[in-house]
């Protein structure tokens, strides 16, 4: 895993802080002993990690200026922010297609090291009880947010 290859003096920006992944995640890279910055839209939503010791840059993936600040003196991105539910087909695409473009070409002006991104499991479609590998074929089903993840892949 990249992260045992990373020492304490990397600063990580986390998109996707407040969502189910990176609300676990943020604490435990703080507990590890990383600087982290969460991307947030709506700080007061994000306060809940205020005693884990994050720091916080308001910013809006669709927005590229609103990313410099956020990846200044970043060494890595871990990329989880997403728009799943109650997403329309465009808000989708806007957010889990040119919100990863935007941020990919952000972080490269801004020098970021590495860059991680974390899609989703249902990009291989409906595999329950089967246990799928990166190297097995996409296959998602017709929902705006499967069909987004394996474009971005792609």
């Amino acid at each position: 895993m990249l992260l045992k290859k990373l020492d304490n003096s990397n600063n990580i920006l986390v998109t996707g802080a407040t969502g189910k992944v990176g609300s676990r995640l943020v604490p435990r890279l703080v507990q590890l002993g990383f600087k982290v910055r969460a991307l947030v839209r709506e700080p007061s939503k994000a306060s809940f990690l205020v005693s884990s010791g994050v720091e916080f840059a308001v910013g809006d993936l669709l927005n590229p200026e609103s990313l410099k600040a956020a990846l200044k003196d970043i060494d890595v991105v871990i990329h989880l922010a997403t728009f799943y539910r109650g997403a329309t087909e465009e808000q989708s695409k806007m957010a889990n297609i040119y919100g990863n473009e935007i941020l990919a070409s952000a972080s490269l002006e801004a020098g970021v090291k590495n860059f991680i991104f974390s899609s989703s499991n249902r990009v291989y479609g409906n595999n329950r009880g089967k246990l799928v590998t990166e190297n097995d074929p996409t296959k998602p089903s017709a929902t705006k947010f499967q069909v987004a993840k394996e474009e971005v892949e792609n």
